[in-house]
């Protein structure tokens, strides 16, 4: 462990079992916070393994560098309806084909999808106690567009085919403005990515059961804070829905976050979040450059 994180082991020989292994604890715990330049660390543990063996444990956590993570639809819906964008549709369409297939963020208009709920739990609002009548109207028109385009980018974006095609597209995409430019790179990054982790996605490193294990019942799973939503800018999103998500966070004591837990105990590979550092900054460019589009 000391080798891992770069410091001095202590010297846990000069004292008995029992009170060694506690001084050692202290010292390891506050060595290794002095060389959290990421800021992961979390909670340094003793336990016992089967065989009475005692070892160290590490857990440490992925904190975010957003509240919430909404990758919005409808900007991929505008290219859709240009033909001289559709080389950028195709390529961005395999990036949510590999946000959807592989990463596993879900979709509004998935019936599975907590957004969805929000979505619902909305339109039942606006429908039933919105006074203005021509306010209500548009904001229910809109809900129900939303509710059409995802429909039809949902099926799109699940066709394997379009990650089938993601290297061949990003080959032949040739940019014409610094803006496209921007987009091939990350389109790169996105593929890049799945290719050094092809089996990694936002569930890799939760440990959910454990959670609700500790009496965590007011868990604020990833699924309410990293989805698809149909856009991220107009008032309806900002004053209706991210409210009422707000709502539903605050009633939470916990957030499920990426987690790892490192036993230094066997020469088993240890855990890391070379995954996750690469793929949230990564998230968060793609939602920025979206609304650029």
């Amino acid at each position: 462990m000391a080798d891992h994180y770069g410091f001095t082991p202590f010297p846990i020989e000069r004292y008995d079992l029992s009170c060694g292994i506690a001084l050692a604890l202290s010292y390891s715990q506050e060595q290794i916070k002095k060389r959290d330049t990421k800021g992961t660390f979390c909670e340094l543990k003793v336990l016992k393994a089967p065989n009475s063996d005692v070892f160290f444990s590490c857990e440490e956590r992925f904190y975010l560098p957003n509240e919430v993570f909404f990758v919005p639809l409808q900007p991929l819906y505008r290219l859709l309806k240009v033909h001289k964008n559709k080389p950028l549709y195709e390529l961005f369409l395999s990036v949510y084909a590999y946000l959807n297939q592989r990463a596993f963020i879900a979709n509004y208009v998935q019936e599975d999808c907590f957004v969805a709920y929000a979505y619902e739990m909305l339109q039942d609002c606006i429908s039933q106690d919105y006074e203005e009548i021509a306010e209500r109207d548009h904001l229910l028109h809109l809900l129900k567009q939303a509710q059409q385009i995802g429909t039809i980018l949902s099926k799109k974006i699940r066709n394997p085919c379009h990650l089938d095609f993601f290297q061949r597209r990003i080959d032949r995409f040739i940019p014409k403005n610094d803006l496209e430019a921007e987009c091939l790179a990350l389109s790169q990054a996105f593929y890049t990515l799945w290719q050094d982790f092809p089996n990694h996605s936002i569930y890799t490193h939760l440990h959910r059961a454990e959670c609700y294990e500790q009496g965590e019942e007011e868990l604020f799973e990833v699924e309410k804070y990293l989805s698809f939503v149909y856009e991220d800018q107009s008032d309806l999103f900002h004053t209706y829905l991210l409210d009422w998500l707000n709502g539903e966070y605050s009633q939470c004591s916990e957030i499920e976050l990426p987690t790892i837990y490192k036993h230094f105990n066997s020469t088993t590979p240890l855990a890391n979040f070379d995954f996750e550092q690469r793929f949230f900054p990564l998230l968060t460019e793609l939602i920025t450059l979206l609304n650029r589009i």
